[in-house]
């Protein structure tokens, strides 16, 4: 047994010694590998695609060409119509200031009548009333005008514009001379004068009324500028 391990050292030792001899030879043929370096970028450039030219309109889709206007004379206009010259109308007259109260029966009374002596309506009835009636329109008139006389004045307005003009009032009172209804019964043309002068007829009401009943006349105011 001795013998048999004394022959198995130098086998084995030999056998490592041809193991180390083979890596010896074999190790200048060992394939080598490179140097591991960093990848390097890609850059990547985008081309633009030039845009196809437009195709011309097919011949059957082009625009017919637009018919030239005709050119038309134009018409001879009518001859203006004539339109005939009017002067401008007077100012209307003012309508009725107030309403009058239901006339009373007794006779109406104009101031140029009583200048006259004479009534106001056709009549020959001479009895005591009429006479009386008239006695008591003088006074009232008389009255009136010399209250009218310190109070009239002529409207800056019309004395402006050169406005004159005559107004006529129908005026209505009790049996006390109170106002019972004013109104124009002639316009002077002009409504300012108008109602100036239903203005300064109510600021002289009530007057004296001898008569002791309802009484109705009439009163003219007359607007005249004077050199």
């Amino acid at each position: 047994m001795s013998q048999r391990g004394g022959l198995l050292f130098p086998a084995a030792l030999g056998i490592s010694a041809a193991a180390h001899l083979l890596m010896l030879f074999l190790w200048p043929y060992s394939p080598l590998r490179p140097a591991q370096l960093p990848p390097e970028p890609i850059a990547v450039r985008l081309l633009q695609t030039p845009r196809p030219a437009p195709q011309p309109p097919a011949a059957s889709q082009r625009q017919a060409p637009r018919p030239e206007p005709q050119i038309l004379a134009p018409e001879p206009a009518p001859p203006p119509a004539l339109v005939p010259r009017t002067e401008p109308a007077p100012q209307p007259a003012a309508e009725a200031l107030l309403e009058l109260a239901p006339p009373p029966p007794e006779t109406v009374v104009s101031p140029q009548a009583v200048d006259r002596g004479s009534p106001a309506v056709p009549g020959t009835d001479a009895s005591a009333s009429l006479a009386a009636e008239i006695a008591a329109t003088q006074a009232v008139l008389a009255s009136l005008r010399a209250r009218i006389a310190e109070k009239i004045r002529y409207p800056a307005l019309a004395r402006a514009n050169n406005w004159q003009g005559k107004v006529l009032l129908r005026l209505a009172l009790d049996q006390d001379g109170r106002l019972l209804g004013l109104a124009v019964r002639r316009s002077s043309g002009y409504a300012v004068l108008d109602r100036a002068a239903a203005a300064v007829l109510r600021s002289v009401i009530p007057v004296d009324n001898p008569l002791g009943r309802p009484l109705q006349l009439d009163y003219e105011i007359a607007y005249e500028l004077k050199d």
